[in-house]
C-alpha cells in the first residue's frame, strides 16, 4: 500500500560554520514523525556535516546520540537521507556543518 500521509517542512536552517545548531524540537505534547532530511551544499568545494538525535532532558549531544558525524558531500550536491523514526516530546535534532554552504531540511508529520 502506497504511503499517501503528506509531509511538511518541520524545519530549515543554513547554520554557522562549525557551530552545533538546533535544527528541530518536538513539541512537548506532540509525537513526531520524522521522514527525511535533505543536505544541500550551496559551494564549489567538498563539505561535512553532522546530524544528532537527541532524547529531551540532554543538554548537549553525546557521542552516542549521532547518526551521521563528519560525513562528506560533494561540491553543489544534496543527499537525501530516508530517516524514518519518531521524537517524542522535547527531543531534538541538531546538525553542525563545515561551512556555513550547507542548507538542511526536514520533511515529517506532528500527530
Amino acid at each position: 500500500m502506497a504511503d499517501t500521509q503528506i509531509l511538511k517542512i518541520l524545519a530549515q536552517k543554513s547554520p554557522s560554520a562549525a557551530v552545533l545548531t538546533r535544527l528541530y524540537t518536538s513539541p512537548l505534547q506532540a509525537r513526531v514523525q520524522i521522514k527525511s532530511l535533505f543536505v544541500c551544499n550551496r559551494s564549489a568545494g567538498a563539505l561535512s556535516y553532522r546530524v544528532a538525535a537527541v532524547p529531551n532532558g540532554v543538554v548537549t549531544p553525546a557521542t552516542h546520540h549521532y547518526i551521521f558525524y563528519n560525513k562528506a558531500i560533494a561540491a553543489n550536491d544534496s543527499d537525501s537521507i530516508e530517516a524514518p523514526m519518531f521524537l517524542n516530546g522535547g527531543d531534538y535534532i541538531d546538525v553542525y556543518a563545515s561551512s556555513a554552504d550547507l542548507s538542511f531540511t526536514l520533511f515529517g508529520n506532528e500527530d
